[in-house]
């Protein structure tokens, strides 16, 4: 059941990008855990909570604050940031970063809400 839900998961993460245009970018709400590991392989990602694909997060006032939420002293007990945005996501083409650890870019447009709840981060990381 976890693997059919996960299946339809991205693939409906691919078909809306495919309806969002020959850009590839499309508009959508989605929950996940923000990390921000500073010179590290996965600096300013967003990890959805369906799916586990990995988004690089832009660089906006929005991805600032999502960065100050992380180094709370809240984040750093409770060891993550769940976090509901609204964004813009848009697929790599694998052909072009073979090996990529990203699936796309995200452009926030808009923090719904967050959490450090453990019971919140542990529902998240055990969805896909």
């Amino acid at each position: 059941m976890k693997t059919t839900v996960t299946v339809l998961a991205l693939a409906l993460s691919i078909l809306s990008a495919c309806i969002a245009g020959g850009d590839g970018i499309a508009e959508r709400v989605s929950d996940g855990l923000f990390v921000n590991y500073e010179g590290a392989e996965y600096e300013r990602a967003f990890i959805e909570c369906d799916t586990s694909q990995v988004w690089l997060v832009a660089e906006s006032d929005l991805q600032r604050q999502l960065r100050v939420l992380y180094n709370s002293p809240e984040t750093r007990a409770s060891g993550g940031l769940l976090v509901e945005i609204k964004g813009y996501f848009s697929l790599w083409d694998v052909t072009d970063r073979p090996g990529a650890h990203y699936h796309g870019d995200l452009t926030v447009v808009e923090l719904i809400r967050h959490s450090n709840s453990m019971e919140e981060l542990d529902e998240c990381r055990n969805r896909s």
